[in-house]
């Protein structure tokens, strides 16, 4: 049986190599189509970013504290501000449009809470969400600052640790990791992609060309032929 199989087996890749459009699909094609599917999905990311930082957004305000916020936000975020009260019905701005984002303010005591509007669907609207939520950090720094001071603390007061790091690599190997982390990903679709194709070839190939005739005929086992493709398809792929 073991025999057979490493029959079935080398006659499967002496007929790879006498297949040109086999070692193209195999060999040459996910060379060239893999480095340019990345290429493509970090051009179309990148393009998709630039345009959701160019866009010109219409933020609204729900009771707002002061303007402190509104100047920190234009900073970081084109847009245009409009106040509105608080009513349910409001808040279909936000579903219908990509641009749209409404930030509720609340007071409870002495803490101030913020409540963000976004559509999770739209990427322009998922980046002005992240964009209010850093400047809304800003805002909380301003606002803890102007605390502290009427106690006669600054923020640096209250950092205790100063920490810092240095890198030691060489400046040629810094930045690989990102290669380290991308290259089992890329070995193991090229490693499917040729599988995938190979996989194809040797069993409906087989009907196509008219040699599974002959292979059914002789007195190998069906197991036996099974085994040898498998094998085939393992190193060829």
């Amino acid at each position: 049986m073991l025999k057979d199989s490493i029959i079935i087996f080398k006659k499967e890749l002496k007929s790879l190599f006498k297949d040109r459009r086999s070692i193209f699909f195999l060999i040459i094609l996910p060379l060239v189509l893999m480095p340019g599917l990345f290429l493509t999905i970090g051009y179309t990311a990148s393009s998709q970013e630039k345009k959701a930082a160019e866009t010109v957004y219409r933020v609204g305000f729900i009771n707002l504290p002061d303007e402190k916020f509104p100047e920190i936000l234009s900073k970081r975020l084109l847009y245009e501000g409009f106040y509105k009260s608080f009513n349910t019905s409001d808040f279909s701005d936000v579903t219908s449009s990509d641009r749209t984002v409404i930030v509720e303010f609340n007071k409870n005591d002495e803490k101030l809470t913020a409540k963000i509007y976004y559509n999770s669907v739209s990427n322009k609207s998922k980046y002005a969400m992240q964009v209010i939520v850093s400047a809304l950090n800003a805002y909380e720094k301003l606002l803890l600052s102007d605390k502290l001071r009427s106690y006669s603390l600054t923020l640096d007061d209250l950092r205790l640790i100063d920490i810092s790091s240095v890198d030691m690599a060489p400046k040629e190997a810094q930045g690989t990791d990102f290669l380290a982390v991308m290259l089992p990903y890329m070995i193991l679709i090229y490693i499917f992609a040729g599988s995938m194709n190979i996989g194809l070839v040797t069993t409906a190939g087989e009907k196509e060309r008219g040699t599974l005739s002959p292979i059914l005929v002789n007195q190998v086992s069906r197991t036996s032929i099974a085994t040898g493709k498998v094998f085939y398809v393992m190193t060829a792929g």
